[in-house]
C-alpha cells in the first residue's frame, strides 16, 4: 500500500475536531488567501470543514471529488486517492517594507500566532538585479526539532531584517522579493511561497514606504 500524500498525512495525524481547536484565532493580516489540501476519507474532509466554519477560521470551504495524486516520496513516484479541500481564509504571514534611508530596506515578516517560518529558508532577491543587494545575517531564531528537517531554527511574531541596496539610481523604482517558508503548529506545512513589495527610491528627502502583496505560492509563478 502506498504511503498517504506527505502533507495529507500531516493533517489527518489528529481528528477534524483536535485541529480546528488548534488553529489560531489571530491573524496578521486581513489578505485573503484560497488554501488548497487534500484528506484521505470524505468523512474527514467534512468534519474539518464543518469545525473550521463554525469556528469562523474559514469564511467558505468547497470539497471536490475524489482525485487521484501523484508525489515523490523517499525517491520515488507513489500514488493516492484523495479528497481536495478549497478553504477560503485570511493569510497567516504578512510582508511589509520601507525605506530607512536612500539605499537601506527594513522588511518586516508578520508571522500570525500558531505559525512559525525556518530561518533558512528565507531568501532575498531585487528587481533589478542591476541595483544590488545586501542580505545581513539574518537574526537568530528558537531552536526546533523538526520532523522533516531535523534541528532548525524558527521564527515566531515579527522579524526585521534590513537589506542594502548597492547600487540604488535617486527615483527608481525597485522591487523586493522575499522567499520564505513555514508551518502551522497543527502540523501543516507549505511550500515555499515568494512575497513582493515595490518600492521608489527618493527623488529628494522624502523616503516612501510599502506594503507586501498578498502571499504567492512559488508554483503558481
Amino acid at each position: 500500500m502506498a504511503p498517504a500524500h506527505p502533507f495529507a498525512g500531516r493533517v489527518t495525524a489528529q481528528s477534524a475536531t483536535q485541529l480546528a481547536a488548534q488553529l489560531p484565532d489571530r491573524f496578521a493580516t486581513g489578505s485573503s488567501v484560497l488554501v488548497l489540501t487534500t484528506l484521505p476519507e470524505q468523512a474527514q474532509a467534512e468534519a474539518l470543514a464543518r469545525e473550521l466554519l463554525a469556528a469562523r477560521l474559514a469564511a467558505c470551504i468547497q470539497i471536490g471529488a475524489t482525485v487521484q495524486s501523484l508525489y515523490h516520496w523517499r525517491g520515488q513516484i507513489e500514488t493516492a486517492r484523495e479528497i481536495p479541500l478549497s478553504i477560503k481564509t485570511r493569510a497567516a504571514l504578512y510582508l511589509s517594507a520601507r525605506l530607512v534611508d536612500a539605499q537601506i530596506v527594513e522588511v518586516r515578516f508578520m508571522i500570525a500566532e500558531g505559525y512559525y517560518l525556518y530561518r533558512d529558508k528565507i531568501h532575498f532577491a531585487i528587481e533589478p538585479a542591476a541595483a544590488g543587494l545586501t542580505v545581513p545575517r539574518l537574526p537568530e531564531g528558537k531552536i526546533k526539532e523538526d520532523q522533516f528537517f531535523g534541528r532548525v531554527e524558527t521564527y515566531r511574531g515579527d522579524v526585521i531584517v534590513k537589506l542594502v541596496v548597492k547600487d540604488p539610481k535617486p527615483g527608481q523604482q525597485i522591487v523586493i522579493a522575499a522567499e520564505s517558508q513555514g508551518c502551522a503548529d497543527i502540523g501543516i506545512c507549505y511550500p515555499p511561497t515568494v512575497q513582493r513589495v515595490t518600492l521608489a527610491l527618493p527623488a529628494g528627502t522624502v523616503v516612501p514606504d510599502a506594503r507586501g502583496d498578498s502571499p504567492k505560492k512559488s508554483w503558481f509563478n
